[in-house]
């Protein structure tokens, strides 16, 4: 997967780091967004892939998946990249 400006549904900017975050679309499906998977990227490099909401569920929507990333960042989700 890479960094794709139509995938791309925000940014969360923390400790002087723009992390964009990318909701991809089906390879298969152009028109419908994958709901197991949303990357945190920076400057182009792919750093993590967010964790699903919970068990059993999916992504449901741009702003659910930003909520998930800013928690995921500022709770130390990226400490390991």
């Amino acid at each position: 997967m890479s960094t794709d400006s139509e995938a791309t549904i925000g940014t969360v900017e923390w400790e002087g780091h723009t992390y964009e975050i990318d909701w991809p679309f089906y390879l298969d499906e152009p028109s419908m967004r994958d709901e197991y998977c949303a990357v945190v990227y920076e400057k182009g490099r792919q750093l993590a892939e967010l964790p699903l909401p919970g068990f059993g569920e999916t992504y449901k929507s741009a702003e659910q998946i930003m909520d998930i990333a800013f928690e995921f960042i500022a709770g130390g989700g990226l400490d390991d990249h």
